[in-house]
């Protein structure tokens, strides 16, 4: 647990180092710097989209999102999987990453539910692999850690944070290929969180589901579609 608190600590500096370069590059003022990191969010289901969907246009690029956006949920489950559980007698996956999962999921039941009761499905999918992986990795270590014909434990059982290190290799390559061949090679626009933070966050796996539902199922919602993409096509006409 040092260990994921160390590597989460490191992780923290790098991001609040990004974080920095990016509003001094912008000359940002404490205003613009909070609209850019925690605005944009509501709880119209349209604007969402419409917003996301202004950056991710090109089908290549789409497909690149859909592939490696949920490996960027996933990965991330897998790290907050090694914190402690909220309490003591709680089940496994009662962690830091459920209160990941919660959020979400929440949020998406309140931008439309009924599309929500599936995609929320899928990601508590994903929270609940990325679960079972580190628990079976801390019972690997609490296994190997005891010896003797009583089984007592001879030292503290520490994880070998396998998994963390695969999650850490596959987030560094899923960003790549949002950010190079995505954007700047198929795209050709920045990615949506260089001008709205939390809300691409918050949004990218939530959009990659409805590129998906609307590719298989044209008619799925078809007004809620044509409006988005009217609100899509002003969007460029202001970018």
């Amino acid at each position: 647990e040092a260990a994921v608190g160390g590597r989460t600590e490191r992780a923290a500096a790098v991001l609040v180092g990004v974080v920095v370069v990016h509003c001094a590059a912008r000359k940002m003022n404490a205003t613009s710097i909070l609209n850019w990191f925690a605005g944009g969010l509501d709880t119209n289901i349209e604007r969402q989209l419409a917003f996301y969907g202004a950056y991710h246009t090109h089908p290549v690029n789409q497909l690149i999102h859909f592939v490696f956006v949920p490996l960027i949920w996933g990965t991330a489950c897998v790290w907050t999987a090694y914190s402690p559980k909220l309490f003591k007698s709680a089940p496994y996956w009662c962690n830091l990453s459920l209160i990941g999962y919660a959020a979400y999921a929440g949020y998406y039941a309140v931008l439309d539910w009924k599309t929500a009761i599936f995609v929320d499905a899928f990601y508590f999918g994903v929270f609940l692999t990325a679960n079972r992986i580190v628990r079976k990795e801390k019972e690997e270590a609490l296994k190997a850690a005891k010896a003797g014909p009583q089984g007592k434990p001879t030292g503290k059982a520490r994880p070998s944070y396998r998994a963390a290190k695969w999650a850490l290799a596959l987030h560094v390559l899923s960003w790549y290929m949002q950010i190079h061949p995505g954007h700047a090679i198929f795209e050709g626009r920045k990615p949506a969180l260089l001008d709205s933070f939390v809300q691409s966050l918050t949004l990218a796996p939530l959009f990659v589901f409805y590129e998906a539902i609307w590719f298989l199922f044209p008619g799925y919602r078809a007004d809620m579609r044509h409006n988005v993409e009217l609100l899509i096509k002003d969007a460029h006409a202001n970018m």
